[in-house]
């Protein structure tokens, strides 16, 4: 009985965490996070899309890069996209997405998008890189946790002309 209180506290606990996280946005409003520590990365990814509005708003998780300590440069990219094409992105000098900046554009129901990498000045070690699946259908919820000790290095998103949304992968690459 002990083991089932244990196990049902853990669960009401990580309910709990992820309900207080607040949005970064609001709906038609920017959007613009960037990890509170540069030695860190975007470790959990959340959006919703509201029908109503035809946007998205984004909540953020950083956790510490793995086996990196020392100095990072950061920089932000200019915007990737244009209205309604796709973002394909992959951070330069073996960087880790550590922020993402975007504006809606309410005639358009789309966003254009700056993403924020940060990399040792020697570059960071990964292996193992992937792109994931698109972690939504067009107008579905995202709620992705990075594996631990990867970190995201690239994104790929795709605009969906009749649902007014885009679908949305990651590269992510094991940090040794």
């Amino acid at each position: 009985m002990t083991s089932l209180v244990s196990v049902c506290l853990v669960v009401v606990i990580s309910v709990a965490v992820s309900e207080c996280l607040e949005w970064n946005n609001n709906f038609h409003y920017v959007q613009n996070f960037h990890c509170p520590s540069d030695l860190s990365f975007i470790s959990h990814f959340e959006s919703e899309f509201n029908d109503w509005y035809d946007d998205r708003r984004f909540r953020f998780a950083c956790k510490n890069v793995p086996a990196l300590s020392g100095s990072v440069n950061c920089r932000w990219s200019g915007y990737l996209n244009n209205l309604h094409r796709p973002v394909d992105y992959i951070c330069p000098n073996q960087g880790y997405i550590n922020g993402m900046y975007s504006n809606y554009y309410s005639w358009f129901y789309d966003r254009t998008f700056k993403f924020r990498c940060c990399s040792p000045p020697a570059g960071l070690k990964l292996q193992n890189c992937y792109w994931t699946s698109y972690l939504n259908n067009p107008m579905g919820y995202i709620n992705y946790k990075i594996p631990d000790g990867y970190v995201i290095r690239g994104v790929n998103s795709n605009f969906q002309d009749y649902y007014d949304d885009r679908k949305i992968k990651f590269q992510i690459c094991q940090s040794v």
